[in-house]
């Protein structure tokens, strides 16, 4: 029953939040989704000229941006927040207070210890024109990390971009000092906090070590407004944020984390706290909650009175969810895959026909389409990656179109794994409560823990990992976690597919498809299962210490770098039928063995494998491309091939024109340079006059069989 007719009393604010911005933005299909919604926010800010618009957190989807995702951040704030349009509200509250993280800030970067004038809001900055200020709080995706605490967001609150609050920097209490506002008889009291730890938040509300601050002056006359960046979902004893906890004095809470829609105030009946939601404005978990309509919305105060009005995004992909549970179509368990397969294409057929039937105004063209099949009962699977490579071109998402699950039998419990009769897969982003998973309860958990984690949970949800290893995965999330190393999963995925296209090609099955190359890779799972733990786990730590700086879990780089140096300084030369060396020299007919070219380090993962042989011709498989030099006399010729797993260049360790041990591997900091050298001395003798025999001619043979394999992602480098 609010007069929105005169607004000169009135606050007019636009909210939203986990915008998530450079989300896929390497997905040449669904890159510019998090941009665009961003950019019709931004607009709707503008066109609605409201006060200022409020962001809940998780602005960007990474603590680190990329380029072009800051880039496209800056511009589309400049261009719909600045201009000459007045602000119509004051802050009257101590600006100091407010932002003392500039303060902070300051005082560490400046050599006596001064921060200066750290300035307050960007729109009384008389060097900046701003018409739509922003305000913000950091979420967990854009937290501050490093000694001092900084992250993409401080970047732009420093560049007066926007105005960063709700930092809090002490690990023991909490202060919530608020931002006082005034519009003619209007006050608004904005609190703000950014992302803590839930554990840790919760047992300082618990401890009474959180204050909320209030003006002392007219406290009734105050319209008293949270942002936080919490898991409101429970899932754990104390890894969430409850309602209750809410200090009554609050008068709304703009709840961010939670991706679901919510935008209508839900009044706790407890507190008496009303609580909106406005949910994600991309998915990034296909989820039922990220199903919901993407909406921001458009909040009125007018003294203590407020009204919200949902404003649906014209922009957001369209996206449907649905569950088929084959017990409950009575679907026999005798069926062939074929059969289950032609039921699972109908069902895919009328959920594209639904995003179709939803889709907004300015919508991309490709919809997101998520079935989640429930085969309890011991029905047959088959390859969810093969069955969407019908679907290319009509979804977005081919990759994870169909998302296999059991539930759990009646009465079963497990730590982490649901409830008795729940799915027990689990969405991230807190779009899929877990109350019995609460990983955080031991907050020295480590690797072996997670590895079992990921094991439990591959065998629960039926998922079965072809090539890569639970241990290999927890480590490296570990190393991701830990260093702040975003490339330490691809550095596991490209060493084992190498591992695992290696074996194929040793055992014969590299043009293998369908049921023959399951086969040949459920044999490479039984050699991998078969080694022991420890040996698993120093092979992939191995892998993560030649990143760049180190990386593995308790290894030594600088061991490893040692290594590199001497075995590449001290390369034996080989003998063959001729004695020609030196340092990359063609060698004479048979195969010299001269030093490696090109040591040093490399963030490309270029891993060495023994036991490869050099008269491979052709690789058939689905899904990359392989280039490959072979060993020994040839002139460089070159086959494609295609793996299942990866793009890789594979380059012969000797010459190209044959001979030569070690001339053109390109030893990229990853292992030692051992083709050219030992390998060289050892083989080059034996093999080097039979293979300068059989193929080299009068050029000779080749100095051995190893291949350096330069693991990158599309092309060479």
């Amino acid at each position: 029953n609010m007069d929105l007719a005169d607004s000169s009393d009135m606050f007019k604010i636009l909210l939203a939040t986990d915008n998530h911005v450079g989300y896929m933005e390497k997905d040449g299909v669904r890159y510019r989704d998090s941009v665009n919604t961003l950019e019709e926010i931004l607009s709707i800010a503008q066109r609605e000229e409201v006060d200022f618009l409020l962001l809940g957190g998780d602005l960007f989807h990474e603590n680190c941006p990329s380029t072009y995702t800051m880039h496209s951040c800056v511009r589309l704030i400049r261009q719909y927040c600045f201009g000459d349009r007045p602000v119509q509200f004051q802050v009257l509250s101590d600006q100091a207070q407010n932002f003392q993280h500039r303060r902070q800030q300051r005082a560490a970067a400046s050599a006596d210890g001064d921060p200066g004038d750290c300035g307050g809001v960007n729109f009384e900055d008389a060097n900046l024109n701003v018409s739509v200020p922003v305000f913000i709080v950091h979420g967990n995706h854009d937290d501050p990390l490093g000694r001092e605490g900084l992250s993409a967001l401080d970047v732009l609150d420093s560049a007066g971009l926007v105005n960063l609050f709700g930092k809090h920097d002490n690990v023991e209490t909490v202060e919530l000092s608020p931002i006082l506002m005034a519009k003619g008889s209007t006050r608004l009291a904005l609190y703000g906090l950014g992302n803590i730890r839930d554990e840790r938040l919760h047992d300082l509300f618990v401890q009474q070590a959180v204050t909320v601050l209030s003006p002392e002056e007219d406290q009734d006359s105050w319209f008293n407004l949270l942002v936080v960046h919490q898991n409101r979902s429970k899932h754990g004893q104390t890894n969430y944020l409850p309602e209750s906890f809410i200090n009554p004095i609050i008068d709304l809470v703009m709840w961010g984390h939670e991706h679901e829609c919510r935008i209508v105030p839900e009044r706790n009946a407890q507190t008496g706290v009303f609580i909106t939601q406005p949910g994600s404005s991309v998915a990034t978990s296909l989820c039922p909650g990220e199903a919901v309509q993407k909406q921001v919305g458009l909040l009125y105060i007018k003294g203590r009175d407020f009204r919200i009005e949902p404003i649906p995004l014209d922009s957001v992909r369209p996206f449907v969810f649905d569950t088929l549970c084959l017990a409950e179509r009575r679907v026999p368990v005798t069926s062939s895959s074929e059969d289950l397969q032609a039921l699972v294409a109908a069902q895919v057929e009328l959920l594209i026909e639904r995003a179709e039937s939803q889709r907004r105004p300015k919508a991309p063209e490709l919809p997101l389409v998520r079935l989640r099949i429930d085969y309890t009962g011991g029905y047959e699977t088959f390859s969810g990656q093969k069955f969407a490579q019908r679907f290319v071109g009509r979804v977005a998402n081919p990759r994870d179109l169909l998302l296999f699950c059991k539930s759990r039998d009646p009465g079963q419990t497990g730590r982490g794994f649901g409830q008795a009769g729940r799915v027990t897969f689990v969405d991230g982003d807190g779009n899929e409560p877990q109350p019995d998973a609460h990983i955080g309860d031991d907050p020295s958990l480590d690797s072996v823990n997670l590895d079992k984690l990921i094991g439990r949970w591959l065998e629960q949800s039926g998922a079965q990992l072809s090539v890569l290893t639970s241990e290999g995965l927890g480590l490296a999330v570990h190393t991701y976690v830990d260093n702040f190393r975003r490339d330490a999963m691809a550095c596991i995925a490209e060493h084992q597919c190498g591992r695992a296209l290696s074996f194929l090609t040793e055992r014969g099955c590299s043009g293998a498809t369908g049921a023959d190359l399951d086969r040949a890779l459920a044999d490479f799972r039984r050699l991998m299962a078969s080694r022991s733990e420890s040996e698993r786990r120093e092979e992939v730590n191995r892998t993560l210490s030649q990143l760049p700086g180190g990386g593995g879990i308790g290894s030594d780089a600088d061991s490893d770098a040692g290594d590199v140096n001497n075995e590449t300084a001290r390369a034996p030369a080989g003998r063959g039928r001729g004695s020609r060396g030196g340092r990359g020299s063609r060698g004479g007919r048979g195969g010299g063995g001269g030093q490696r070219k090109r040591g040093g380090a490399s963030s490309r993962a270029s891993l060495i494998f023994d036991g490869i042989d050099s008269d491979a011709e052709e690789i058939d498989d689905e899904g990359a491309d392989l280039k490959m030099d072979r060993a020994g006399g040839g002139r460089g010729s070159k086959s494609k091939a295609a793996a299942s797993a990866a793009s890789l260049v594979i380059e012969d360790s000797d010459s190209d024109e044959g001979g030569g041990g070690g001339q053109r591997g390109r030893q990229s900091g990853r292992r030692p340079g051992r083709a050219g050298g030992q390998r060289g001395g050892q083989r080059g003798g034996q093999r080097g006059g039979q293979r300068g025999g059989q193929r080299g001619g009068p050029r000779g043979g080749g100095g051995g069989t190893l291949f350096d394999w330069n693991v990158t992602s599309s092309k060479r480098k």
